[in-house]
């Protein structure tokens, strides 16, 4: 009674991500509330949550006022702040931190999204080989720089992934490879209405496991490759995108296509005929999870659109 509690909560977006149940969450965000609005001032809340979920608390009237009325937005990390958190850190447990180890890991970082989790990945690694207590930045080139811990951290994050649900991490990555000059792959900023979000809980459950580990950046109305090395340096994507070469033109036109027929009230002239069509039900019948549901309207109604009119042909044929 005599003391005050400072309370914080990291990750509050879990609460959206990892409870299923809304009474649950309105328990919850409620309890924040009156902690935090406690009139003899004994509780501080502290709460984190990431920019794409804020508008998603406006359901919670008493807890949405108090953080509408008191947010703080935490922008991009500048180099200076970068150097800052590898060389404080490591300089109030004795650790030494070669100069030129820091320029190469802020050069590398500085403005990717995703830039302070793709730094603790190197950093974790550069610390597990550090020697005399010195981490090196010959040991940094060795094992690939950022590049290569990213690598590394991909392919843990997809072994952590049920086996079932691995089609779906190939097709939620496919959607954000570009073409570049040359057919190079390149990021891609798919919007998150692609992704099929609120239809398929599975994609949430992946979509959540690759945001935390931060290979993905998601924002209020897209998602996107956090770091583009990703692109080039997962053998495991490099396969992906090698084997999906021949058709990624195709699928990113279905999806233009699919968007723009819905977009216009689902006119049948946006539909695909002749062969177009018969080159997107050939790539459909063997990547049906790739495609998210009004793509699959579009290709099905596509299809049947085709159908009626070779029906229509057939009895004018007859009564000719």
């Amino acid at each position: 009674a005599d003391g005050r509690l400072l309370l914080a909560v990291d990750q509050l977006e879990e609460l959206f991500t990892a409870c299923r149940s809304d009474d649950e969450r309105a328990a919850f965000a409620d309890a924040l509330a009156r902690a935090a609005a406690d009139p003899q001032g004994r509780a501080v809340v502290v709460v984190a949550l990431r920019a794409d979920f804020y508008g998603r608390f406006a359901g919670y009237r008493a807890f949405a006022e108090l953080l509408g009325a008191n947010h703080v937005l935490v922008g991009s990390m500048q180099a200076s702040e970068l150097r800052r958190a590898v060389e404080l850190p490591a300089g109030q447990v004795g650790l030494r931190v070669e100069p030129e180890l820091v320029d190469a890991l802020v050069d590398d970082v500085e403005g990717e999204p995703g830039a302070l989790p793709l730094l603790s990945t190197a950093l974790l690694e550069l610390w597990q080989k550090r020697r005399d207590n010195t981490l090196a930045v010959a040991a940094y080139w060795e094992s690939g720089g950022v590049h290569g811990a990213v690598a590394r951290l991909a392919e843990s994050v997809y072994d952590r992934i049920a086996d079932e649900r691995h089609e779906l991490v190939r097709a939620i990555m496919l959607r954000l490879v570009g073409e570049g000059e040359g057919h190079a792959p390149v990021r891609r900023r798919a919007p998150l209405g692609e992704l099929d979000l609120e239809r398929n809980p599975d994609v949430a459950i992946v979509l959540d496991a690759l945001a935390e580990s931060r290979l993905v950046t998601i924002g209020e109305h897209s998602i996107e490759v956090a770091h583009e090395a990703l692109l080039s340096e997962w053998p495991r994507l490099g396969e992906w995108i090698a084997e999906d070469a021949d058709w990624r033109r195709l699928r990113h036109h279905i999806t233009e296509a699919a968007t723009e027929w819905h977009e216009t009230g689902r006119d049948h002239s946006e539909l695909y005929r002749g062969a177009r069509l018969a080159a997107a039900l050939d790539w459909a019948a063997d990547h049906a999870p790739e495609l998210n549901e009004l793509e699959r309207e579009f290709v099905t109604e596509s299809r049947a659109a085709a159908e009626r009119e070779t029906r229509r042909a057939r009895r004018s044929n007859r009564r000719l």
